[in-house]
């Protein structure tokens, strides 16, 4: 439970506990400790998502489980890596040049090129 939705449940308001968090400043360094915990509960969870998959029944025509199969989830990979080298995933990074020289950017459309060569 995150530390606003403790207080509502016991019928204080949110005033209340920025009060306590200025009273007591260990409030907010245990809750930015249990805040971390979660965070890093997640990542692993994600990481395994990621790495390792997760089971998915496989049902036949009638719907009984005939087995499983295990899903990847590229789109977290893909995530979690432009989190962590952004400098070579992210392709939305802004182009840097010192220079005060003109230049040229050639940009290729490789998908509609891949369909005019197909």
């Amino acid at each position: 439970m995150f530390p606003a939705q403790a207080v509502l449940r016991c019928n204080r308001s949110l005033d209340e506990l920025s009060h306590c968090r200025d009273l007591y400043p260990e409030l907010v360094t245990r809750e930015n400790l249990i805040k971390q915990a979660r965070i890093d509960a997640l990542e692993q969870q994600a990481l395994q998502r990621a790495t390792y998959g997760t089971p998915t029944p496989v049902f036949d025509k009638r719907g009984n489980q005939t087995g499983e199969i295990t899903k990847y989830s590229d789109h977290l990979s893909s995530f979690m890596l432009k989190g962590l080298r952004p400098e070579v995933y992210n392709p939305d990074q802004k182009l840097s040049l010192h220079t005060n020289q003109p230049f040229t950017v050639v940009v290729r459309d490789l998908v509609n090129e891949a369909k005019t060569n197909a």
